[in-house]
């Protein structure tokens, strides 16, 4: 939906799947995932500090960031 803006609050999903996704204008802060797919359809979204410590490796796996 072009111009749209979506909100999830304070939803627990098992599975973000956002495989080719684009994320203009969603906001996830709030909410909790247990497992997201495609990482990459996340460009553009607005998390907050929680989830980004939460996605951290996943974030770093797909820039091929090592961390030890």
């Amino acid at each position: 939906f072009h111009g749209s803006r979506v909100a999830l609050v304070n939803c627990r999903i098992d599975t973000l799947d956002v495989t080719r996704a684009t994320c203009v204008n969603v906001d996830l802060r709030t909410s909790d995932f247990a497992r997201i797919n495609g990482i990459d359809g996340l460009r553009g979204a607005t998390i907050d500090d929680v989830q980004l410590s939460l996605f951290a490796p996943a974030l770093a796996g797909h820039l091929g960031i090592r961390v030890e």
